[in-house]
């Protein structure tokens, strides 16, 4: 008899890195388990082996979404425990569950804490910055709980180890690190023959050299320094930012940095294995990134990556064969 995982997750869908790495761990492991995922939106239902329960929560402001989701997924959670004769694993990704078994790592709340603690006294009067600041203050409550009751701790790197052991010190014989995968069906060097398809759609011509940035939160993944890096190379280069952000702030940096007209934007697409293997180098220069599943899609894809030290996929880019690792600074 197959074993029974339940899966408490915020979102499920291709947005995001974390997301996408869960839906295809639960596509291939649902082979071997019968699958529970219990979330709050989906995009849609990928596997007919996994049964779908979406979760009600608050959609706006983040500590409303996390705290709607938090009790409704616990209430939940609570009605397996009482009704269900067979025992089953909870497997969460942090803080939005405190009664997992299994918790995959993909950020560690107390640094990110820390981290908006500092950019809050830069501007006191930001209300999203107190807005970040309480609702990191809040993940991290849950997850010093959620790492106590777990009984094995994923991190999806070594640099991120290294963060959730410096502030909990007391998890070291429990965590182990799995370095994120990625699916080389889609993420593939055969997409590169969409190219001309690809770059029609954003109006670059084929003899552009492309550069490629994947991902939202821009201050942490250091958009600007991309966008200063691009105003200083030739006409002969062609940005692609993709990812959702504050789109009046980037149309006010292009017009900064004068490049407006080699600069593309677009705030989703369900193209990201084409848009990036049609591009030449896909940068990622994060002040803070626990791993990075853009650059081993772009790796993936055949193409080379520019990544920050700070970042954890750094850890597995071979520097100048796969591309290179910078110092950030």
């Amino acid at each position: 008899m197959k074993k029974e995982i339940i899966l408490v997750i915020p979102e499920f869908n291709r947005k995001g890195g974390t997301q996408r790495v869960m839906l295809e761990l639960v596509k291939h492991l649902s082979h071997h388990f019968h699958f529970t995922v219990l979330s709050g939106s989906f995009e849609r239902k990928e596997s007919k082996k996994v049964r779908w329960i979406k979760i009600p929560y608050i959609k706006r402001l983040q500590i409303l979404k996390f705290l709607s989701f938090f009790i409704t997924s616990h209430l939940f959670l609570i009605y397996c425990w009482l009704t269900n004769k067979q025992k089953f694993l909870v497997w969460s990704t942090g803080a939005d569950c405190v009664k997992a078994h299994l918790l995959t790592m993909h950020d560690c709340s107390r640094k990110r804490m820390y981290m908006a603690l500092k950019d809050l006294k830069q501007n006191l009067w930001s209300l999203h910055r107190w807005n970040s600041f309480l609702y990191h203050s809040l993940t991290a409550f849950f997850e010093k709980i959620a790492l106590r009751n777990a009984m094995k701790v994923v991190a999806v790197s070594e640099n991120l180890k290294r963060d959730i052991l410096k502030f909990y010190p007391w998890i070291e014989g429990k965590i182990n690190i799995i370095y994120n995968g990625v699916n080389t069906d889609e993420f593939s060097p055969e997409n590169r023959r969409f190219k001309a398809e690809i770059l029609k759609l954003v109006k670059v011509e084929e003899k552009r050299k492309v550069l490629i940035f994947v991902g939202g939160e821009w201050d942490r993944k250091n958009l600007e320094t991309v966008l200063k890096i691009h105003s200083h190379l030739s006409e002969d280069f062609h940005l692609i930012v993709i990812g959702k952000g504050k789109k009046k702030w980037l149309e006010n940096q292009l017009r900064k940095y004068g490049i407006e007209n080699r600069t593309s934007y677009i705030p989703f697409t369900d193209k990201i294995p084409l848009f990036i293997a049609s591009a030449d180098v896909l940068l990622l220069l994060s002040e803070h990134e626990p791993f990075g599943l853009p650059a081993i899609e772009a790796m993936a894809s055949g193409i080379p990556v520019i990544v920050s030290d700070r970042c954890g996929v750094s850890e597995i880019v071979e520097d100048k064969k796969d591309g290179f690792v910078v110092p950030l600074n």
